[in-house]
């Protein structure tokens, strides 16, 4: 949550809604929705050229 919202330990009812994105997220999280974290590598991308 620190990458959208600054902290993880902001309550949920405090969350800024300073961007689209918080916007969507915040509803999301009150109906009990969950932001987890996940990492890859990136081989090849469709969006350029070789």
């Amino acid at each position: 949550m620190d990458w959208v919202f600054g902290s993880r330990d902001i309550p949920l009812e405090e969350l800024p809604e300073d961007t689209s994105l918080q916007r969507l997220l915040k509803p999301y999280l009150r109906n009990r929705g969950k932001i987890e974290l996940a990492s890859g590598k990136l081989i090849s991308s469709p969006f350029c050229e070789a």
